[in-house]
């Protein structure tokens, strides 16, 4: 009897880690980011950008400070919804909604709606062309 209750629980939350994971890769409205200070939910369609620091992420929110969350921009970029945002070098990740232009030169750069100069590396135009139908 014992070792059926505890192979039930074991069971249960087996069940819900695996919902707790499926719901994280869903790429849901919103993203938790866990900093020092605790776990700010943003809205992911209020995030302009992300900017890499080695193991360290800095989230630009339209209308509000930074934050940093220690976690590799490949970590948190896979948690975002593909179709939204754009890796477009090393170090940044970029929301397709804030993008105002694209400027040609070497990879090139992208300008956002706040003036904001992103580059995009070489090994990165291409996609990030088509990801703007511009081919």
């Amino acid at each position: 009897k014992y070792l059926k209750r505890n192979k039930n629980k074991t069971q249960q939350r087996l069940e819900l880690l695996m919902d707790t994971i499926q719901n994280q890769n869903s790429h849901s409205d919103r993203i938790a980011l866990p900093t020092a200070k605790g776990i700010h939910l943003v809205e992911a369609e209020k995030i302009m950008y992300l900017k890499a620091d080695r193991n360290y992420t800095s989230f630009y929110i339209e209308n509000s400070d930074k934050i940093v969350v220690s976690r590799t921009i490949k970590e948190m970029h896979e948690l975002m919804n593909p179709s939204q945002f754009l890796r477009t070098h090393k170090s940044f990740v970029v929301n397709l909604n804030f993008i105002e232009m694209y400027q040609r030169g070497g990879g090139g750069s992208i300008i956002l709606k706040n003036g904001k100069l992103i580059p995009v590396s070489r090994r990165k135009k291409d996609e990030v062309l088509s990801f703007l139908n511009y081919s």
